[in-house]
Order: structure tokens, then sequence, then C-alpha cells
């Protein structure tokens, strides 16, 4: 066989060799990546597998955690029914006086019954406020007997008693009040000789704990008139009454927080009335009634309502106020005679007596 020949032959074997080595070597690199892929996918499968399972866990972990705590109970809504707070406040004009006011004509401070008989701790009964109001200046008089004067406004060993005052005693106001004790005090001075106390100046207790006065406004010389006698009552029937009310008035009023003022009243037959004040005392401007509007105003109505058997009336009287309020209050003791005519004035029947001592100045008016 010669040399060419020769070389052709193995040309042709290489190339078979090669062409049948081929698809083994691909096929071979094929499985290669297919084994890479199913690793791949192996792996990816234990991860996802792994994150499903932490997450699992932790979801079952929080149930087991809120299942394991107690529930929380919301906390209680504040009470809507707590009683309102009782305001501090001292007598005024306005339609809510804050003043609780009984009749002074018999408030006395005996020896088994005194501001000491109180703890020095104030007691519940004790009122937030003064019944008796009394500005430093002022002109004030005792309306109880033996009322204490102290060296302090309390009670206890801290607050030396320096002597006892009779009734009409009068003093000069220098400050107050001052709440102590449960009492309402006022340091006075200016004390008379007759008083016989050891000190010329201290504290005493102006009313008692359930608002009975022991102190007023001394009477001013404003009002000479007021405190005229009284008589006899000339009504002797409720229309009697009614007619001879109706008329023009002038007289002092006295009240239980300041001095006597001079006042002026037309009671009309219509059932109407107008009221003035006159003078003041002190400075103090104050309204005829001490509460509501002076002169003539829309609702000003007043009413005789019976004749008692002691020949005196009972009634009432609205007062107006200038925030177009209408209160209406009492009117006792009516007591006419002749020309001279004498009523007592409750405000919302509880803050009072206002006592009138009235002249007639001018007959009686139809309206």
């Amino acid at each position: 066989m010669s040399e060419h020949l020769r070389d052709v032959l193995a040309a042709l074997v290489d190339r078979e060799a090669r062409a049948t080595k081929a698809p083994t070597d691909l096929e071979h690199e094929v499985a290669q990546v297919r084994r890479v892929v199913a690793r791949r996918r192996a792996v990816r499968a234990t991860v996802v597998s792994a994150l499903t399972a932490t997450v699992v866990l932790g979801v079952a972990a929080g149930a087991m955690s809120l299942a394991s705590r107690a529930p929380e109970v919301p906390p209680a809504l504040p009470s809507t029914d707590a009683p309102p707070t009782t305001p501090t406040s001292t007598p005024t004009t306005s339609p809510t006086p804050s003043a609780t006011q009984v009749p002074s004509a018999t408030p006395t401070e005996t020896t088994g019954s005194t501001p000491d008989a109180a703890e020095p701790s104030a007691p519940e009964s004790a009122l937030p406020f003064s019944v008796v109001q009394l500005a430093a200046g002022t002109d004030g008089v005792t309306i109880a007997d033996r009322l204490r004067l102290r060296s302090q406004p309390q009670v206890g060993a801290a607050s030396t008693e320096l002597g006892y005052l009779p009734t009409g005693t009068t003093f000069r106001v220098v400050e107050g009040p001052v709440q102590g004790s449960g009492y309402w005090w006022y340091r006075i001075t200016d004390l008379p000789a007759s008083a016989g106390v050891v000190a010329q100046q201290g504290w005493v207790a102006a009313s008692d704990l359930d608002g009975t006065p022991w102190i007023a406004a001394a009477p001013s010389s404003t009002c000479p008139d007021a405190g005229f006698d009284v008589s006899e009552p000339t009504a002797t029937s409720l229309a009697e009454l009614k007619a001879g009310v109706t008329g023009t008035w002038v007289g002092c009023v006295i009240t239980p927080w300041v001095s006597p003022y001079e006042v002026t009243f037309t009671f009309r037959a219509d059932g109407t009335y107008s009221s003035t004040a006159l003078s003041m005392p002190d400075g103090i401007v104050e309204p005829a009634l001490y509460y509501g509007l002076d002169g003539d105003a829309p609702g000003k109505t007043y009413a005789l309502k019976d004749l008692l058997d002691d020949s005196t009336g009972v009634g009432q009287i609205d007062v107006v106020f200038d925030v177009g309020t209408v209160v209406r209050g009492d009117l006792r003791n009516v007591r006419l005679m002749g020309d001279r005519l004498e009523f007592e004035f409750f405000h919302r029947s509880t803050y009072g007596p206002l006592v009138y001592q009235l002249t007639r100045t001018g007959p009686a008016t139809t309206g």
C-alpha cells in the first residue's frame, strides 16, 4: 500500500473517531448540566422549606404567647354622678346669690352655745362663704349677746379669748372675712369702753355654722329713719291691705349685709311696681331690693296673697335682672299702719330678711 493511501485511510479513521466521540462528550455535558440544575433545585427547595418552617414556628409561637396573656380590661370611665362643687362666693346682686341668710331677729351666742364649741378643724356643715359681708373701713354692730373676741381667726389654744361683746356693740372693720375652724371671721377695732374687753382689737366670728348672723352693718346716718317703732296694723281684710299698699312710699331698708339705705317704692293696683335706691352708704351701690334692677322694667310685679290672723300679710314679688331673668321672692310680715308700711323681703324665699320701713309720700294709684 502506498504511503499516500495510508495517509488517506488514517485521516478517515481519525474523522470517524471524532464523529463517534462528539455525541458522547455532548451527552456528558448535558448530563452534567442537568445534575447542576437538579442540585440547585434541591438547594432552593431546602431553603424554601427552612423558611416555611421558620414562619410556621414564628406564627405558632406568637399564637401561644397571645393565648397565654390575660385579656386586658379597659379602664373604667369616670363617674358622671359626682356631686357638683359648691362655689365659694359672697352675697351678690346676681340672680343666684351666694349668701344663705336666715332672720337675724334672735341670733344669740350663749355660754352653752358658742363658736368655741366647734373643733379646730372645719366641720362638714361649715358654710363655704361668709353670710355677712362687711368691707374694711366700715362700721358694724353685734346682734348676738356674749360674742367672743379672739386674738386669732380660729378657735382652740392658739387663739386667746379677749372677752365677750354684748349685743349692740359697735366696731370698725379692719379686715375679713377670713375662714378658720369652720367659721368666717372679721378683725375689728374701735370698740367702746363699755364693751369691757381686754383689747381694743381682735377677731369675731360673723355667724353660726348654720348661717345665723352674729354681726351686721351698723346703721348709717344716711338713713336716719331706719328703725321706726311699729304699731298695730290698720288693715282688717286682704282687700283693705291691697288697697292700702298701693301708692308711693319712701324710707329705709335694713339688710344683713350693708348699712341701711334710703329707697322709694311705687306699688300700683294693677300688680306692677317700681323701686329705686335714693342714697347708698359707704359708696356701695345696690338696687332697692338689693338684687335686680331699679326703676321700671317689664316683669316687675307683686301680689298680696293672704292676711294672717295677726293682721299681717304675705305675698310675692318678682325681681327682674338685666339678663332678662325674673326671680320670685317672698313678701312676709306685711304690716300696714295707716301711712306707714313695713314688710320683709326674702330673695328666692331664702336670702334675707331685708326689712323695709316706709312712709307714704303719694296717694294710691291704679297704674
